[in-house]
């Protein structure tokens, strides 16, 4: 190959010449500079290497260039190119021209012998990336860029800007053994598992759509998964092949992997969705229920909160038999998406056939209550609705309370903290809250047969909690409101003594009556949260001193825990010291939102035992949104959720409300 530069020195009289030349060339004293050349090329004796010609005519083509002599420029620069074929310097001088010219086709060309003279790796790989751009970007010409930059890369075979320009030359130009093969060189060179995963993702795509080779797309697609398991693109593609090709094994030791990797990998989510996947696999396409039980158990385990895993695994536990297990399943969705219209009426058909009417009843008044229901339930819901009071057999005890009616959200341990300073927070409260004077005239006589009295009267007998004095009030928020007082005493307005039936007024008053309960109680003393974050405060700072309270509380919460230490006798104490040192080796934590939302979900559950309908309940707190702090659309909600359990089952077994095959006939059509 012919160097750009002489192997051998000048003569000697060319010398100082030539170094005359670039002494005035240095200095920019081009027309000194000129004359020196010319005078080198007449000194320059017969036997001078030809690059020294080269050289020399290359200058000369750079002086007229800058002296805007162009056609002198290129004739030296083509003289300097019939010495040496290969000089860089009058090839780039040509180049230059061509540019200034447009005429890119020439560019090209001379770019491409301008690379081959260059011996120098790096170099030459340059002078090919230029010439590729060249070629794609002013020609178009992809293809032949692409061969330019697989030349570059021979000498630069790790360079991944190379790989990248080249993957876009081979999808210009539609080339997808070029794309395969370069995505192939990119895997080799990254060191990243998650990019290398994404790399042979694209790999396989290519590979499929282009080459229409599945079954290498599927290995590629293997391995993505291999780098990096929670590839989500990799994965739906791969099980995309395989169902196509019906590959149903490797499909399912596929999805037993990935989910010890994302068991490994602490993905709960992400194990769920693959037991999720391989419960199907096996229910639906392998006919292995014990393995599709199995897996949905797996994604139950780890995704605790999904409704649709729940109820796919009840169907899995029905088609194999096991009818409780499908039950409890169902039951658990019902809590956690109350709203599912498919959850109940799965309940209504299993109870009606195993003959559990009042939980078929149940099922059919949720039905109802989302406006779902068919002919099988609407008969159900209209023979066993209740006319009236009901009539049960036995009341409500604490263990019915704790076991059977209490919502989620309350915590034992900071109800029984609250129980215990309850005699010493209900009398401070009263002495600081000015009651509105009473008017005995306005007094409801407690033995009247007038619809609230006979509903007050009959509900406490059956919660288990003190009647309250009723006093009819002409304005009274949501109907009924305590007064503090140390009698239990209960304002009640006209949108409860008024325009209600009999069961509106019975889930009414049970509700309000649930406040009454020790561990409730002080909830009407303290009706908002930051009164009883407050009060809860205090009564753990009568135990533990140097309890940290928010400074702009200090002063009232001080103030609170004096009282309730003033009032507190021996016994109490002892017990408060003993709940709060049960709450401190608990952790310390309290939730009182969710301790306040259970209490109120607790109440309208006691409406709805009482009145024995969920309509009832519906109407009662659908008229209720939108009115202070409560909540009746999450009442509502667990109310749902409350008559699909085995909870209100065996209360109401417990009670004698149940309904019974033959309690009455159905109506007539």
């Amino acid at each position: 190959m012919a160097s750009s530069r002489s192997t051998r020195p000048p003569p000697p009289l060319l010398e100082p010449v030539l170094a005359a030349a670039t002494f005035h060339r240095d200095r920019g004293e081009l027309a000194e500079a000129l004359d020196a050349y010319k005078k080198a090329l007449m000194v320059a004796p017969s036997d001078v290497d030809p690059t020294t010609l080269a050289s020399i005519y290359a200058s000369i083509g750079v002086i007229k260039k800058a002296e805007g002599k162009r056609v002198e420029a290129e004739l030296n620069y083509q003289k300097a190119l019939r010495k040496a074929p290969l000089h860089r310097r009058a090839l780039e001088g040509l180049v230059e021209l061509a540019k200034e010219d447009g005429d890119v086709p020439r560019m090209a060309s001379l770019r491409r012998k301008l690379a081959s003279g260059i011996a120098e790796p790096a170099e030459r790989a340059d002078e090919l990336s230029r010439l590729a751009t060249l070629l794609a970007d002013e020609l178009g010409d992809a293809r032949s860029a692409a061969a330019a930059l697989e030349e570059a890369r021979e000498l630069r075979p790790g360079d991944a800007v190379l790989l990248t320009r080249l993957r876009e030359l081979y999808a210009a130009c539609d080339d997808g053994e070029g794309l395969a093969r370069v995505y192939g060189a990119m895997c080799l060179e990254e060191d990243r598992k998650p990019v290398r995963s994404m790399l042979r993702f694209e790999h396989a795509k290519v590979v499929e759509e282009k080459l229409g080779d599945a079954s290498r797309a599927v290995l590629l697609l293997e391995g993505a998964l291999d780098e990096d398991p929670t590839n989500d693109a990799a994965l739906e593609r791969l099980v995309a092949l395989r169902t196509t090709r019906r590959e149903w094994l490797p499909l399912e030791r596929l999805y037993a992997r990935l989910i010890d990797s994302a068991a490994e990998a602490q993905l709960p989510l992400r194990a769920a969705d693959l037991c999720r996947r391989l419960g199907r696999l096996r229910k639906e396409t392998l006919g292995d229920l014990a393995g599709a039980i199995e897996a949905y158990s797996g994604a139950v385990r780890c995704d605790g909160g999904d409704v649709q895993t729940r109820a796919e695994l009840a169907d899995a536990f029905l088609e194999d038999g096991d009818r409780l297990a499908a039950l409890f399943e169902l039951e658990r969705a019902a809590a956690l998406g109350p709203r599912r219209v498919e959850t109940f009426a799965r309940l209504f058909d299993i109870h009606k056939a195993d003959g559990r009417t009042d939980r078929a009843y149940l099922a059919a008044m949720a039905l109802e209550e989302l406006g779902a229901t068919e002919v099988d339930h609407e008969l159900m819901a209209t023979q066993y609705r209740p006319e009236g009071l009901l009539r049960p057999a036995s009341s409500l005890d604490d263990a019915a309370w704790d076991q059977l009616l209490r919502a989620p959200g309350w915590d034992p341990i900071v109800g029984e903290i609250l129980r215990v300073v309850r005699p010493a927070a209900v009398a401070a409260a009263i002495k600081t809250q000015s009651a509105a004077a009473l008017d005995a005239a306005r007094r409801i006589d407690p033995e009247s047969t007038v619809t609230v009295a006979r509903a007050f009267r009959w509900a406490a007998s059956l919660l288990g909690v003190p009647e309250p004095v009723l006093y009819a009030a002409d304005d009274v928020p949501r109907g009924l409101a305590a007064v503090p007082l140390l009698e239990a005493t209960t304002l009640v307005g006209p949108r409860v003594s008024s325009g209600r039936t009999m069961q509106e007024v019975v889930f009414l008053a049970a509700r309000h009556l649930t406040y009454y309960r020790p561990e409730h109680e002080l909830v009407l003393y303290y009706p908002t949260l930051p009164a009883i974050t407050g009060l809860f405060l205090a009564a753990v700072r009568v135990i533990l001193k140097d309890l940290p309270v928010p400074k702009g509380a200090l002063d009232a919460v001080t103030l609170q825990q004096k009282t309730i230490e003033a009032n507190l006798d021996d016994e109490a104490r002892a017990d408060l010291k003993d709940a709060v040192h049960r709450f401190e080796s608990a952790g310390g934590r309290v939730d009182l939102t969710s301790l306040l939302f259970s209490i109120e979900r607790s109440a309208c559950r006691a409406g709805l035992v009482l009145a024995g309908d969920l309509a009832v309940a519906g109407r009662v707190l659908k008229a209720e949104r939108g009115e202070g702090d409560s909540d009746p659309a999450g009442c509502l909600d667990d109310l749902l959720a409350f008559s699909a359990s085995q909870e209100l089952a065996v209360m109401r077994e417990w009670l004698g409300v149940a309904a019974k095959p033959s309690l009455r006939p159905p109506p007539m059509p």
